[in-house]
């Protein structure tokens, strides 16, 4: 088993841990404290919006730290991992963005997230042809 793999099995057992937990929540809240079904699923909502931007931030700490671990004592063509580095944080903020704005029903977060998923490779590819023409007509 490789370690993808290995990850991805640990990741569908918390997905259904997490499902599961979210459904005894909805069962604890409307049984036993007499709450009303339309106020629990709401408040379970938010709880797992703030768990997958919690996770989310994970990640982009992670990404931040791989951007600034890569000095220019590593050559000039840097800018292309850092360049991919960015574009990795970039997607995960318009990922968490999209989650978050169809779990809490705001739309316009989600549309916003969508149109940054949908312009970032652009804009990475833009930039690392322009770095690129820029640094072969300096080299000449």
């Amino acid at each position: 088993m490789s370690l993808l793999d290995s990850f991805l099995a640990k990741l569908e057992w918390l997905v259904v841990l997490y499902v599961v937990g979210a459904a005894a929540a909805i069962y604890a809240l409307v049984s036993m404290y007499h709450v009303d079904m339309y106020v629990a699923i709401p408040a379970i909502a938010k709880v797992t919006a703030i768990v997958i931007m919690l996770f989310g931030s994970v990640f982009l700490v992670c990404a931040s730290v791989g951007l600034w671990r890569f000095g220019d004592e590593w050559g000039r063509h840097i800018f292309y991992a850092r360049n991919h580095i960015c574009g990795i944080v970039d997607d995960t903020c318009a990922l968490v963005m999209i989650l978050v704005g169809v779990l809490i029903g705001r739309i316009d977060l989600a549309a916003i997230g969508f149109f940054f998923f949908a312009i970032i490779p652009f804009v990475g590819n833009a930039l690392a042809n322009a770095y690129y023409h820029n640094t072969e007509e300096v080299s000449k």
